[in-house]
C-alpha cells in the first residue's frame, strides 16, 4: 500500500501493486484504505493531484474491482463526480515523502510549460534531497546555501526545514514564472508547518550567462538536473567557478545522465575552470551521479 500511496501523490498509477491488492478476496477495507489514503485523503483535499490523473486512478480501482467481481463502493463513484467538477485551470500538486517530512509542490502536468522545464520537479532534484537528508543534522550550521536552477523548489523546501541552524538559503532560477512558482512553493510548505522560528530564505533571479555581478559568498552550492544543455555547460561552470572563489566554498551537483557527451563536456570543463571533483557514492536505481567540487587547492 505505501508504494501506492507514494506514486499515485505523484501522479503515477502502479498497476503492479493494485493488481496485488485488489484480489477476489479483497474485502471494503481494502476499498476503504486505498480511498482514504489517496484520492479521498486529507493531504488530496488540501494539495490535490492533477484531476484528470486523480480521474483515471479511480477509474482503473473500480475496473480492477469489477474484474473480480467485488462490488464498489459508492464514496469512489462520488470522488470521480466531484472531479468532474473540478475547473481544468485549477492547481495541481504533487507531493513527495522524505523521511518524516511530506513536501507539496504546485507543478505543470506538461515537461514543458510556457517555455520552461522548471515547473516541474526532475529526477536528480529528488535524489539529491534523499542524498541531503542522510547528512547529519548539524551538517549545515552557520552556512550559507545557494542553489543553481532550484525549479519547483523541492531541494530548498526540504533544506530549510531539515536543517534549523543553516545561516541561509538563497534558491535561484532565471525563469519569472519559475521563481513566482518556486516562491509560493516555499512558502505553502514553511506555513504548513507553522514553523514558529525566523527561516532565512530568499529567492532570487540568476542568469548564468549574465556579466551581472552578485555576491552571494556562499559555503555550500547545490545544483540539480542542471546539465543539460551543452551550449549552457561554459557559464554553468563559470557560474559555479565564481560561486566557489567567494569563500573557498564546496559544490554537490547531482545529475541524470541522459546524455554521456554533454556530461563528459562539463567535467571537461570543470577540469578547464580548475575545479576539482569527485563522485559521491550513492546507489540508484537511475542514471544519477553526484559530485562534490572545489577549487583546486
Amino acid at each position: 500500500m505505501e508504494k501506492v500511496v507514494e506514486h499515485f501523490f505523484i501522479w503515477r498509477t502502479d498497476l503492479k501493486r493494485l493488481d496485488e491488492l485488489i484480489t477476489p478476496s479483497s474485502s471494503s477495507q481494502v476499498q476503504t484504505e486505498i480511498i482514504q489514503r489517496t484520492v479521498g485523503s486529507h493531504l488530496n483535499k488540501t494539495f490535490p493531484v492533477f484531476s484528470e490523473f486523480n480521474l483515471r486512478f479511480c477509474k482503473h480501482v473500480i475496473r480492477l474491482l469489477e474484474n473480480c467481481n467485488c462490488e464498489v463502493q459508492d464514496e469512489f463513484y462520488e470522488l470521480i463526480q466531484q472531479t468532474l467538477l473540478i475547473s481544468e485551470k485549477s492547481e495541481s500538486f504533487k507531493s513527495y515523502f522524505l523521511g518524516s517530512q511530506t513536501i507539496s509542490l504546485l507543478e505543470k502536468p506538461e515537461l514543458i510549460s510556457d517555455g520552461t522545464t522548471g515547473l516541474n520537479t526532475w529526477t536528480a532534484g529528488i535524489h539529491l534531497t534523499r542524498w541531503i537528508s542522510s547528512q547529519p543534522r548539524t551538517w549545515l550550521d552557520g552556512a550559507r546555501v545557494v542553489e543553481l536552477g532550484a525549479g519547483a523548489g523541492i531541494t530548498a523546501i526540504f533544506t530549510i526545514k531539515q536543517f534549523e541552524n543553516v545561516e541561509e538559503y538563497i534558491a535561484t532560477d532565471c525563469h519569472p514564472l519559475v521563481l513566482k512558482n518556486m516562491s509560493r512553493n516555499i512558502e505553502l510548505n514553511l506555513n504548513r508547518e507553522k514553523n514558529s522560528r525566523s527561516v532565512k530564505y530568499k529567492v532570487l533571479n540568476l542568469d548564468w550567462e549574465s556579466d551581472e555581478e552578485t555576491r552571494f559568498a556562499p559555503d555550500i552550492v547545490l545544483g540539480a538536473d542542471i546539465v543539460f544543455d551543452p551550449s549552457l555547460v561554459p557559464s554553468l561552470v563559470s557560474t559555479i567557478s565564481k560561486l566557489l572563489c567567494e569563500k573557498n566554498g564546496t559544490a554537490f551537483i547531482c545529475s541524470t545522465v541522459r546524455n554521456e557527451e554533454t556530461y563528459q563536456g562539463f567535467l571537461e570543463n570543470l577540469e578547464q575552470r580548475y575545479l576539482r571533483w569527485s563522485r559521491i557514492s550513492y546507489e540508484s536505481s537511475d542514471p544519477v551521479q553526484i559530485l562534490k567540487i572545489n577549487l583546486e587547492s
